[in-house]
């Protein structure tokens, strides 16, 4: 067997190896059929299911190992800055993107969350505060509360907050 063939035959076994843990992510445990789904199963865990088991297991076997050359033309064109490994995050993602258009599963969409803050301003001067001044203080609050809320574990490590997107309210305070 030469080079060629290993490395299509590797990338064969790691596009169905993928498949797989899809496949038992979404299912639990246990020898029941239909089978059972997990509550947590993602949307494209249960598409996978379905699929498996609408079309059969050696059907779907054939039409991924058929994404094998196009999984590789892929891999060619980053394996050098690729910094991930091949088997356990390129051909997750790609396989992800090929179930997501075969399948007809849309990506999952962020996690919008509305954070709403009312600054109350007071100022010892008699004076307003020029519009600049409050701008500038609105948009440290809005940095702090967002801080606030990664620090307290409201939020996991891993969500990038814009405090930009943060809604906040400005109201001087009465004298």
């Amino acid at each position: 067997m030469n080079t060629s063939d290993t490395g299509r035959l590797e990338t064969a076994a790691c596009l169905w190896e993928g498949l797989m843990d899809l496949y038992q992510r979404a299912v639990a445990p246990g020898k029941t059929y239909p089978r059972r789904l997990e509550p947590e199963a993602t949307p494209l865990e249960r598409a996978v299911v379905d699929w498996l088991e609408g079309s059969g297991w050696a059907k779907v076997r054939l039409t991924v190992i058929g994404w094998t050359n196009e999984c590789q033309a892929e891999w060619a064109k980053v394996e050098h800055a690729y910094t991930e490994r091949f088997d356990w995050d390129f051909v997750p993602e790609f396989l992800e993107g090929k179930l997501r258009a075969h399948l007809g599963v849309p990506p999952p969409q962020p996690t919008k969350l509305r954070l709403v803050l009312e600054v109350v301003l007071t100022d010892d001067q008699d004076q307003p505060l020029g519009q600049d001044k409050l701008l500038d203080m609105a948009q440290l609050a809005k940095g702090a509360a967002a801080e606030r809320l990664l620090g307290a574990g409201f939020l996991p490590p891993d969500v990038l907050v814009d405090s930009y997107a943060v809604d906040c309210e400005v109201v001087q305070a009465e004298p």
